[in-house]
């Protein structure tokens, strides 16, 4: 796909000159790809402090309404499909993207479309669809690789402003290092989709470069944390705190919470309560305001072109302006307008047909903002509750990021909730951009969490030794090696477990620790690491790729064997070994006089991977990693 942009990234040639020169220092890139705007940051390596950080504010396009602005709009437009407005098969996307061309936005969410959307008043038929909303365009196959279009003229963009301020001498021996942002939320699935989209993008494709993942609402802490550790007034932070992060988003909402360890010399603190979250964001707002023309003006506002109602266009471009703005004014008489021709309206108490202009009041605006922020406070509600059940510490200040953060009726809304819970509101200045300034501080500085926690089980199918009176007889079959031990398949082996719980009926019951299932998850560290062992039959001649389902389960206590819709596949594991590798395995000869081999080793999963994704590796007895492991997710 061709663009008419001027910011083309990396020749070919830079590209080959950084594979043959040394990298003599690097620049940390944070990328905050959002469902509505999109922003970058960066910082040379050799600073260390947030004040160093940079944020791209000059972003092109003519539907800019200003000179600075911190991101851009997360909005892409094909030129096949505007041929009187964009030349050949150019993209336009961000600002460039005019109002009236059909265009594409909102395609984020549906990197994760397993996740349902916003709840309980949202559904199927209910909510704003058009042609260009959470929808690909019919000459691509997936939002991926929308999402991977848009990416690359993030890319190119970020590139060239990095070249201009660097010079391409010096970006020829510069690596990059890529930090994506990505709701917490968010499946394994769907962040490995917009690992492959970003790469594909040209992000982390230079010899050098690399992309890692970061949960949004992690993000704004290392951000937010870092900058009130340093405040010495009353707003900073102390031992034992606990401090909430609220990430509102144009799609989605972040809550988590964490316990601050070590304020001085050395900021640290880790995961307090798993987090929460759910598809509430601005746009939903955008949403509800829909539904409302459609209830007031019927067919005669279905009928209007997607171009002129949805995103991008002049209409909800107004719209948006009244939506950031509320709550800045108390006034119960204030109207707004927003101006639309609407075939066959008439004047009405919402119309003025003379200057087509839509009119509603306050009241209006607040039933367009109530379900989104009743949703937030029900998601602040249940965290604050569950905090307080384990008793460990106490929320003593939720901290609003996220670009929704800048709405003054959604603070308003929650410094009330928080009033009524004895809890402190902080909002940061620039609230939008404490997620990406938190991206690059992540890898700037290397603050993280000490412990998260898992929010699912992860395991495995596996065979085990059957346990006569426990495993039914209907999964028992003779081990192949000797011809006489009796096996069990199709165990559930649970290598990450979301609560450290065993059934008290189960005869492994006492090798385990008995915890209270509360519903929070298990801790990891950059030490957990949980070696599951492993053994099947090999024969000599036969294939050495080998592959094996990996499930999770977000029950309270995941089962004993696998069950069809509690057990959840979320890829596959293949493996391989060489012939090499067979020789540190016991073997014999069958009795067709094949040699074959018992193959014996263990897997282990780094959740706490920087790369941000589910990683495994398969180990020997002597723990060394063995074969070559890759996940293919469904």
């Amino acid at each position: 796909m061709g663009s008419n942009s001027p910011y083309r990234g990396p020749s070919r040639a830079n590209q080959i000159v950084s594979v043959n020169s040394k990298h003599l220092h690097k620049i940390i890139v944070g990328v905050d790809f959002g469902t509505t705007f999109t922003g970058v940051s960066y910082v040379d390596s050799t600073k260390k402090a947030i004040e160093d950080i940079n944020v791209i504010r000059t972003w092109p396009g003519p539907s800019r309404e200003q000179d600075e602005t911190w991101k851009t709009p997360s909005r892409i437009a094909y030129g096949q499909e505007n041929q009187n407005s964009i030349e050949g098969n150019n993209i336009k996307w961000g600002y460039q993207v005019k109002p009236g061309m059909k265009s594409y936005s909102w395609t984020k969410l549906l990197l994760d479309p397993e996740r349902p959307l916003l709840r309980p008043f949202a559904t199927k038929t209910d909510v704003l669809e058009g042609d260009g909303l959470m929808k690909i365009p019919e000459f691509k196959t997936s939002a991926r690789d929308v999402c991977s279009d848009y990416l690359r003229e993030i890319y190119n963009y970020t590139y060239a402003h990095l070249e201009k301020h660097n010079t391409s001498a010096i970006m020829n021996v510069t690596a990059l290092e890529f930090w994506f942002t990505v709701p917490a939320i968010w499946s394994d699935k769907a962040k490995n989709e917009t690992y492959q989209a970003a790469y594909t993008a040209g992000f982390g494709t230079r010899i050098g470069d690399s992309i890692s993942m970061i949960p949004e609402p992690e993000a704004a802490a290392v951000a937010t944390l870092s900058a009130m550790a340093k405040d010495e007034r009353h707003i900073g932070i102390s031992v034992g705190d606990g401090i909430l992060i609220c990430d509102c988003g144009g799609g989605t909402v972040d809550i988590v919470t964490y316990l601050i360890k070590q304020v001085r010399p050395d900021l640290r603190f880790e995961e307090l309560l798993v987090g929460t979250g759910d598809k509430c964001g601005s746009t939903y707002i955008d949403r509800e305001f829909h539904k409302w023309m459609l209830k007031m003006f019927g067919e005669g506002f279905e009928k209007i072109k997607f171009e002129k109602k949805g995103p991008g266009s002049r209409f909800m471009k107004d719209f948006e302006g009244h939506k950031r703005d509320f709550g800045a004014m108390n006034h119960s008489d204030q109207t707004f307008e927003v101006e639309l021709v609407i075939p066959g309206a008439w004047d009405s108490a919402h119309y003025d047909s003379e200057n087509s202009m839509v009119l509603f009041g306050r009241s209006e605006m607040e039933s367009f903002f109530k379900p989104v922020t009743d949703q937030i406070e029900a998601l602040l509600t249940k965290q604050v509750r569950q905090l307080r059940e384990k008793s460990r510490a106490s929320i003593k200040k939720v901290v609003l990021v996220g670009g929704f953060g800048d709405s003054r009726h959604l603070e308003s809304i929650l410094r009330n909730w928080c009033g009524r819970q004895g809890i402190d509101l902080l909002c940061p200045e620039n609230p939008q951009a404490s997620i990406v300034k938190g991206a690059a501080l992540r890898g700037l500085n290397g603050i993280r969490p000490e412990k998260r926690l898992c929010r699912l089980h992860y395991g495995f199918k596996i065979d085990t030794p059957f346990r006569e009176n426990f495993d039914p007889e209907s999964r028992a079959y003779i081990w192949p090696w000797d011809g006489r031990s009796k096996y069990c398949h199709d165990r559930m082996r649970w290598l990450i477990e979301k609560v450290f719980q065993v059934p008290s009926s189960s005869p492994d019951f006492l090798l385990y620790s008995r915890t209270k299932s509360d519903h929070q998850g298990k801790p990891i560290s950059e030490e957990t690491r949980n070696p599951l062992p492993l053994r099947q039959i090999h024969h000599y001649g036969d294939s050495l790729s080998f592959s094996f389902d990996v499930y999770t389960c977000d029950e309270t206590t995941a089962p004993e064997w696998y069950e069809a819709g509690v057990c959840r596949s979320v890829g596959t594991i293949r493996y391989s070994f060489s012939l090499s590798d067979l020789s540190r395995f016991q073997s014999k000869i069958d009795s067709s006089g094949r040699t074959m081999y018992h193959l014996e080793y263990s897997i282990q999963a780094d959740m706490f991977a920087d790369k941000g994704l589910l990683e495994f590796k398969l180990t020997g007895s002597d723990g060394k990693e063995i074969g070559k492991t890759e996940i293919e997710y469904d």
